[in-house]
């Protein structure tokens, strides 16, 4: 499934929070050359996706000759609201999303203000990071996202892919940027992507929390 960035400020301070996730989702970046680590990456429509299955698809239908995709597997935070839909926040461009946020005051727990909660991610972006790093999306009440709650999970999970074009009327071929034999660098690398997140999830005051 697509997601699409949230544009839901006003909606967010009536609601309230439920609860958060350690998540996933699948983040595509396009470029025109092989050399993926010199891409810009920023936020486009079409860009965030559930599942690889859905991002390579996007990749089908809107792929031009020469274009290269590269499909990441990023964390994010999954805040499990009382409307009509939860939302996800995470960061592009980061070794270790989110490892910049922290609040004077104290957002995470059950039945907290959803929009402060939002609002003490984007304030500490706006002083510090780039702004346009933060994402925050908008998921329906009733899509499921993996829970990742602890790091031998994700390092379970799809490893980041680039795809090879093999003629224009083939589907994309696809190859994993990190050589399936992963290293310990690369397994340690895996768990500090998602180190930050945890915490924060860890950090939540839910009603049955000792």
């Amino acid at each position: 499934m697509q997601l699409r960035k949230s544009l839901q400020s006003d909606v967010m301070e009536s609601l309230k929070v439920k609860s958060v996730n350690p998540t996933v989702i699948h983040y595509i970046v396009s470029g025109r050359n092989a050399w993926h680590s010199t891409w810009i990456r920023r936020y486009s429509e079409g860009c965030m996706h559930t599942s690889v299955e859905s991002a390579i698809n996007y990749c089908e239908k809107w792929r031009n000759n020469g274009d290269v995709f590269c499909i990441y597997t990023i964390p994010a935070l999954l805040i499990n609201s009382d409307g009509e839909n939860n939302f996800l926040i995470t960061e592009v461009n980061s070794e270790n999303p989110l490892q910049g946020y922290s609040s004077k005051e104290h957002y995470l727990y059950y039945g907290g203000n959803l929009g402060s909660l939002i609002q003490s991610f984007t304030k500490m972006w706006e002083k510090e990071y780039q702004q346009s790093d933060l994402i925050v999306l908008t998921v329906p009440l009733h899509k499921r996202l993996p829970f990742i709650d602890e790091v031998g999970k994700f390092d379970d999970l799809d490893a980041d892919i680039k795809s090879k074009a093999i003629s224009g009327t083939r589907p994309l071929e696809w190859d994993y940027i990190i050589d399936e034999d992963i290293s310990k660098y690369q397994r340690d690398y895996r768990r500090y992507k998602i180190d930050t997140i945890l915490k924060i999830y860890d950090a939540f005051t839910s009603p049955w929390s000792a």
